[in-house]
């Protein structure tokens, strides 16, 4: 997304018809906006956000190693290196079998990580702390 976003502004510079970008995103596309706005490398990339229906979260890097772990032990595979690059119909059904098998509160899922490098920490405190504090926002 940030390659996107980039591109996005490279293009439109060049075109000579630079204007405000705005993303905007609904449900897991919504978190993925709260995770862009506490993103700091996102800064200059997009001037407006809308949020719909879904929170800025991400998970710790241990929940996510489990839900990895996971996923690999049901098809016989050892995480990281196993799972990653993987063959696509083994990597789905996997995780169509992880997740089949959560509730929805507290279950794995597919949710971006804490990582200390493009998420510092998690974006709700981000966010609260003042990142993208300028950046207008439409949450519905």
């Amino acid at each position: 997304m940030l390659a996107a976003l980039a591109w996005s502004r490279t293009t439109s510079r060049a075109s000579r018809r630079p204007g405000p970008v705005t993303i905007a995103g609904q449900s897991a596309g919504s978190i993925a906006v709260g995770c862009l706005l506490a993103c700091a490398r996102s800064a200059g990339l997009f001037q407006q956000a809308i949020m719909q229906s879904g929170p800025a979260s991400a998970i710790p890097v241990p929940k996510a190693l489990r839900t990895t772990k996971m996923i690999a032990k049901s098809w016989g595979s050892r995480p990281p290196r196993g799972v990653r690059g993987g063959p696509r119909e083994k990597v789905l059904d996997a995780q169509i079998a992880v997740f089949g098998k959560s509730s929805i509160a507290g279950g794995p899922g597919c949710d971006p990580v804490i990582d200390g490098d493009l998420l510092t920490a998690d974006p709700k405190d981000l966010l609260r702390g003042g990142t993208a504090a300028n950046i207008p926002l439409l949450t519905a």
